[in-house]
């Protein structure tokens, strides 16, 4: 069954046509995210706005049962048997899964908010850019450190560049509207994102693991270690010798 995954792409064919409400379907392949990025945050200025724009160019906000196989939401048993057996054993955390690795994030090409947030934070934290993600009382951003040294807050899951850090914002949310506004967000759903940034809820920064918590990464990791690894020593194990004693017949 492994070997079905190197023919079945993680990202869904439908995500090209189809996305949620925000927009229509991805127009970046995965492998174009990076390029892109790779592009602008070798040493240009324009690296936080190129990279927040592609990963929202190159992932659709979904998250609604409906998508659940569609969008491969749910882990296919050819692209880890352990993460979709999971799924049905503690469907609360696995039915619907968040990856925690950004570039598998990256490449199934799907997710909430955070989602968005853990493969902007992956892909600038790869690149030497500082950067971490930050849990708003509802929302979930990034926020990292632009070519002035100054901290700016980056909504990948809508587009959006705001010049100033979480502190800031939290101080005059109102700062936001005019970022948001810029991208076509009607003014109902601007006050709603004004309300999320100055709220109380709002968490310290954090990393990815931070955010995933270590144990949820390492059960990740391991599932695609076992991936390859239990098939490999059942075939090893295949190959030793028969040392059982052959009767001979008389």
């Amino acid at each position: 069954m492994n070997g079905i995954g190197w023919l079945i792409p993680l990202r869904s064919p439908d995500l090209e046509q189809s996305g949620s409400s925000f927009k229509g379907g991805v127009s970046l392949s995965a492998d174009t995210v990076r390029d892109r990025v790779d592009a602008a945050c070798g040493e240009g200025p324009e690296c936080l706005r190129v990279a927040t724009r592609a990963v929202f160019e190159g992932v659709v906000h979904a998250w609604d049962d409906k998508d659940l196989d569609r969008f491969r939401l749910r882990i296919s048993p050819w692209e880890n048997l352990w993460l979709y057996v999971f799924s049905f054993v503690k469907p609360v955390h696995y039915r619907k899964y968040e990856y925690c690795d950004p570039a598998k994030a990256l490449e199934r090409g799907v997710g909430l908010c955070s989602e968005f947030a853990i493969i902007l934070v992956g892909l600038l934290n790869e690149r030497g850019v500082p950067a971490r993600i930050r849990k708003l009382d509802g929302h979930v951003v990034a926020e990292a450190e632009s070519a002035t040294g100054i901290w700016w807050t980056l909504d990948a899951n809508l587009g959006v560049v705001i010049e100033h850090d979480l502190a800031e914002i939290e101080r005059t949310p109102a700062l936001i509207r005019p970022y948001y506004a810029t991208m076509g967000y009607a003014a109902k759903r601007i006050d709603n994102l004004v309300r999320l940034y100055g709220s109380e809820g709002n968490e310290p920064p954090l990393s990815v693991v931070g955010y995933c918590s270590p144990k949820k990464m390492f059960i990740e990791d391991a599932a695609y270690v076992i991936k390859w690894g239990l098939p490999f020593l059942l075939l090893g194990v295949g190959f030793l010798p028969d040392r059982r004693k052959k009767h001979i017949r008389g």
